[in-house]
């Protein structure tokens, strides 16, 4: 028998660091300024609590989800969510002209939406608006047509 990998799962959550400013919106401080501060600053390292003391926010990241497979033309319904009371930022993954699929996990996702707000029920309402969205206005989409032979 040879060596064995554990996860430990001690890694940032996502890979484009959306969270680093909701983290800080929320708590303070976010895993990768702490991570920073263990090296170069250990003495505000060792003063940062053990676990955060209050929630100054609350934030979520809403993953956007598509239900029709075509030609992305735009992204109509981004005006009306960048308006919302708890918008911070929008990941888009796809790009306009690219090909559109139908959303069946993360991979297909079209992106997503950091919402945070010191009210809960404003940031949820907000996150029912944009699944609202993504059911009709969200996305315009340009339907593939197959040739009949």
């Amino acid at each position: 028998m040879g060596p064995c990998l554990i996860e430990v799962g001690s890694r940032p959550h996502g890979g484009e660091g959306t969270f680093v400013n909701l983290a800080d919106g929320c708590i303070g401080y976010n895993q990768l300024g702490v991570m920073v501060d263990a090296h170069e600053n250990r003495s505000k390292f060792f003063n940062l609590p053990d676990r955060p003391l209050r929630h100054k926010k609350h934030s979520m990241e809403v993953c956007l989800v598509n239900s029709k497979e075509g030609t992305l033309n735009g992204y109509p319904g981004l005006e009306e969510v960048k308006k919302l009371e708890s918008f911070v930022e929008a990941e888009m993954k796809m790009h306009v002209g690219e090909h559109f699929p139908i959303t069946i996990d993360f991979l297909t996702s079209p992106g997503a939406i950091m919402l945070m707000h010191e009210r809960k029920e404003v940031m949820e309402r907000d996150a029912e608006r944009i699944h609202e969205l993504c059911k009709e206005g969200m996305f315009d989409i340009r339907r593939v047509r197959l040739n009949s032979m």
